[in-house]
């Protein structure tokens, strides 16, 4: 099994996906996805309360998982 492989994006690619997400319903998602490395389980167990924009903090507090396909 080979290591995955992990690239970062630049500075140019990096403005270039937030402009193709600005105004999308999932934005926010989007940004915290890119930039905050969280796994997809993760983001899907975020809610609003895990945020404080005053203190420019997020808690992961929750996960969201499969189990058994559903």
């Amino acid at each position: 099994m080979r290591a995955l492989e992990r690239r970062v994006l630049s500075s140019d690619e990096a403005q270039r996906f937030v402009a193709s997400v600005r105004d999308d319903r999932l934005e926010a998602l989007y940004l915290i996805a890119a930039f905050l490395g969280l796994r997809q389980g993760e983001l899907l167990g975020l809610r609003w309360r895990d945020i404080d924009l005053e203190a420019s903090t997020l808690s992961v507090r929750q996960t969201l998982q499969r189990v058994r396909g559903q």
